[in-house]
């Protein structure tokens, strides 16, 4: 599995559902902190591509990126397809360790296509939670 998807869905579940019900950030996802995305996502498209290959890998070098733009890939991945794709694209990795096989099993479409279409979602996260604008292929300040 890679880490994007282990890391990722580990810390969606935990901050969607892991806050007790009386806690002030019950049910927030915060990824606005991350200075390293932050600066990815005004580097444009090919540094956000970039970093998901480097969290590809099963295990990678501890970074943020693994926790906090797997974050996000998982949350587009439920929002754009649903959970329960999700959940069986988890389960797939019980039979076969082949990623991109599974992805493209599961959702019938490559990896690489879901890249493309969450990518813009990642930069409307970005234009909200820390203003910037997203043209195409370039973020940049307001």
């Amino acid at each position: 599995m890679p880490n994007w998807l282990n890391e990722g869905s580990a810390t969606f579940y935990g901050e969607v559902i892991g806050w007790l019900p009386n806690q002030v950030n019950a049910k927030m996802i915060k990824w606005n902190n991350d200075v390293f995305l932050h600066n990815a996502l005004l580097d444009g498209e090919e540094s956000i591509r970039t970093r998901i290959r480097n969290i590809e890998i099963q295990n990678p070098p501890s970074t943020g990126d693994g926790y906090t733009l797997g974050r996000m890939l998982y949350t587009a991945l439920i929002g754009l397809h649903g959970e329960e794709k999700a959940l069986d694209l988890m389960k797939s990795f019980g039979s076969s360790s082949d990623f991109a096989g599974n992805f493209q099993l599961v959702y019938g479409f490559s990896k690489e296509a879901f890249y493309d279409e969450a990518i813009p979602l990642i930069a409307e996260w970005a234009d909200r939670d820390w203003g910037q604008k997203y043209s195409g292929k370039i973020w940049a300040a307001d």
